[in-house]
């Protein structure tokens, strides 16, 4: 097959956000058909068939398989919806949402009770799974009674299934968040960047849950935008996907691919993380919800001077340069935000 086909196959996995992008609409096709339109793509795209450039061929196979699989989960859903159980309830998928990098998110219910599922998908990832439960569990028992919980999503259990191979998968169960949005959508809706005095309350419950963390002995370790839930009715925001999080001093122990960028050196190079590890990606996030360029780190001209300077203290590259306490940050980032726009108003924000 030429490379241009290949190319333009690659190039759809690349900019793919859902099964459908790849294999039309799933509520018009068979599973056998899915089957003969996954077995062509894969003949399109297989490394052994690209010896001359291997690499972009297992990359785009890889994605093939990812977006198979979601294919084959929602054909099942359509179907009647999966089902897991606990021991204590029941769960029935009711729809997918979008794959995050290590599980599956899907929407589901138990009984009346809407809920989120977060499957993981590799067995070889429970240990991150495990480590947002033992947080969120941690996080609830000292948080009690405090106003910035709200700042956190809510587990409701944690158990493990066997697949089709024997092996076990972990689920997070979680209280379901339909009202929110996330940052990344903020993102992906305004390209150009948000008025600053918009993006101020985002980056607000950022930095206050970020606080808590940090006071409590952790750091988040993906503080980046599809991370960050915002309700634009009531202004909260809630810091999520805890699978990162370790306490100050460990190592970071995984990624997100797609927002390698964002990351500080010392998550890269594998070194001891510091609350100063958290600030340099919420700063990097704030950056790109102002409209700035990540890859150079580049303020965008209309952002205010005093803005520009506290991001790009947030932004430097020694971590024992960079701010370390958050609530002090926090308090700095009110005393710019007053100067620049007086007393705090509810500015109504929407996509």
């Amino acid at each position: 097959m030429k490379t241009v086909y290949f190319n333009e196959i690659h190039q759809r996995l690349i900019e793919a956000s859902s099964a459908s992008d790849i294999f039309g609409n799933l509520s018009k096709i068979s599973g056998d058909a899915l089957k003969r339109c996954f077995r062509q793509l894969a003949q399109q795209v297989h490394p052994d068939h690209h010896p001359n450039f291997k690499k972009e061929a297992n990359d785009a196979f890889l994605k093939l398989q990812f977006w198979y699989s979601q294919a084959l989960i929602e054909l099942r859903t359509s179907q009647g919806g999966l089902k897991f159980e606990s021991g204590q309830n029941v769960y029935v998928t009711t729809a997918v949402s979008a794959p995050g990098d290590i599980a599956d998110i899907w929407q589901a219910e138990t009984g009346s009770k809407k809920v989120i599922l977060k499957i993981v998908r590799q067995p070889k990832n429970n240990d991150l799974m495990l480590a947002e439960s033992s947080w969120l569990k941690h996080l609830k028992n000292d948080l009690k009674g405090d106003p910035l919980l709200a700042h956190f999503p809510t587990l409701i259990e944690s158990f493990k299934v066997k697949d089709a191979s024997g092996a076990e998968r972990a689920i997070n169960v979680l209280e379901n968040e339909n009202e929110f949005v996330t940052l990344a959508e903020v993102i992906q809706a305004h390209p150009q960047g948000i008025h600053p005095a918009d993006a101020a309350w985002m980056f607000n419950r950022l930095l206050a849950a970020l606080a808590k963390t940090h006071q409590l002995g952790w750091v988040h370790g993906a503080v980046i935008p599809p991370h960050l839930l915002l309700n634009l009715n009531d202004h909260n925001g809630k810091l999520i996907d805890w699978c990162y999080s370790q306490p100050i001093g460990e190592k970071v122990k995984a990624i997100s691919p797609s927002y390698k960028p964002f990351y500080p050196m010392e998550v890269l190079e594998k070194r001891p993380s510091t609350p100063a590890t958290d600030i340099y990606l919420a700063g990097m996030t704030l950056l790109k919800l102002l409209g700035g360029d990540v890859a150079t780190k580049t303020v965008p001209t209309s952002v205010p001077k005093p803005i520009g300077a506290f991001l790009k203290a947030c932004l430097i590259g020694s971590p024992h340069r960079r701010p370390q306490n958050s609530w002090a940050l926090f308090d700095d980032f009110q005393e710019i935000l007053q100067r620049l726009y007086g007393a705090p108003k509810f500015r109504p924000f929407s996509l």
